[in-house]
């Protein structure tokens, strides 16, 4: 997913009293990864992950258990099945409801059939492993031409990345977005576009992190992908409906309308999330929630522009080399970046994805000015984050903007500028 060696600039020798910043960097990162593996452990020793969007996730799957499948969406059989399984307990917005797609709700239910605290468990296990993959596919497809420092700073910087702890505090779906997504771009690089279609159709887990890779693949003028898509897609919507019968699809479209213009309802904040509605809800307040909305609605059509603009021609085919070229990888980091600060709603453990990003957007800058800032940007990250915002999904904040959206900016400004870069070169 990057360029050649050898069509990048040559990196000069890395000077040694910044080798040793890097290690220290390194050490750091490592240690706060080990730091939320043991906080992981407590919260799950105590109990604690019950309040946690696992819990959200479970309550579905239990009401398809009991034969209600039909009633997945009304927040009442809801909010009675969830205290069930919570003893009489509640969230304090009185339900964490379950907000999956209907066709992505039966591949996990077998977990339901566990108790709670063993399928968060399961499931902790079943994360874990999807992160080594997701590691080893970008070691493997980005980073293996970079240095053995280097490649260790990617393993730290993505473990000690807030969004991921908070994936695994929440036991939520963002691993499997990123899974699937750096699946999906894999076999577009090696042409394996039926493959990268089924794998699409999988991230639609979360439609509101997945949005702008589709587009980038509807635009491919690839057969195949788009085939595979479709296909699969159908598949799954058709077993869905026929387990959870036709009106499912509706009552679904019912919720998801309430759902995400929600404001401090359905536990739902929108001042907690890292992109344009988050930063419009902090400055804008909650007595301006239908403006809010309304210009993060806007926001996320020009982002929808914006990407299509992007791919305008199509995702070019792969070199003989078997690498995508610096600027197919920076258009992918940038339409990642996008669909983070554009979704209408997003979680700040589905900015795990960013981390995605960076890789991609440093493998194609290396060598360069911007690839030392966003390497920087990386190491420094983790730390910052959590000084300035906080390891919690719902961290509160005096700032009118999240500190890791003007890092997203940031990242997206670099990249922008480096895609022009390129392109003004190519017309001279």
């Amino acid at each position: 997913m990057s360029g050649p060696a050898e069509e990048r600039p040559a990196a000069h020798e890395t000077p040694r009293i910044l080798r040793l910043a890097i290690r220290l960097a390194v050490v750091a990162n490592l240690a706060i990864g080990t730091a939320y593996v043991a906080l992981l452990a407590v919260l799950m020793a105590t109990g604690r992950t019950r309040g946690s969007d696992f819990t959200a996730f479970y309550t579905g799957w239990r009401i398809v258990l009991e034969g209600n499948g039909s009633q997945l969406y009304d927040t009442a059989v809801q909010t009675q099945v969830q205290r069930t399984i919570l003893g009489g307990q509640t969230f304090e917005a009185g339900l964490n409801p379950f907000n999956n797609p209907p066709h992505m709700v039966l591949p996990f239910v077998p977990l339901g059939l566990l108790p709670l605290d063993v399928a968060f468990l399961v499931w902790t296990g079943i994360q874990a492993l999807l992160l080594v993959w997701v590691v080893a596919m970008l070691l493997r497809g980005v980073a293996q031409q970079w240095t053995r420092l280097e490649r260790l700073g990617l393993v730290a910087a993505f473990v000690a990345f807030p969004p991921l702890a908070i994936t695994f505090f929440q036991g939520a779906f963002a691993l499997v977005l990123v899974a699937t997504l750096v699946g999906t771009l894999a076999a577009m690089n090696d042409g394996r576009d039926a493959r990268a279609g089924g794998l699409l159709a999988l991230a639609s887990v979360k439609p509101q992190g997945m949005f702008g890779v589709a587009l980038a693949v509807l635009l491919s003028r690839r057969r195949a992908a788009l085939a595979a898509l479709v296909g699969w897609g159908l598949l799954l919507v058709v077993v869905a409906t026929a387990v959870l019968g036709p009106g499912i699809w509706a009552s679904y479209l019912g919720f998801l309308g309430t759902y995400t213009s929600s404001f401090d309802k359905l536990s739902v904040d929108p001042a907690v999330m890292w992109n344009l509605r988050g930063t419009l809800a902090l400055l804008l307040g909650r007595d301006n929630a239908t403006l809010v909305n309304s210009l993060a609605y806007v926001g996320f059509v020009l982002g929808l522009l914006a990407i299509a603009w992007l791919w305008r021609r199509g995702w070019p085919r792969s070199s003989a080399s078997g690498h995508v070229g610096g600027d197919t990888a920076l258009r992918i980091a940038l339409t990642i970046v996008v669909t983070l600060l554009l979704s209408p709603h997003l979680n700040p453990h589905d900015d795990a994805l960013a981390a995605v990003a960076v890789v991609l957007a440093y493998g194609a800058l290396r060598g360069t000015t911007g690839g030392r800032i966003v390497g920087a940007g990386a190491m420094i990250a983790p730390a910052a984050i959590l000084v300035v915002n906080g390891i919690a999904a719902d961290a509160p904040t005096t700032l009118p903007i999240r500190f890791p959206t003007l890092l997203l900016v940031a990242l997206a400004a670099v990249i922008a500028a480096s895609l022009r870069r390129n392109r003004s070169q190519v017309l001279a």
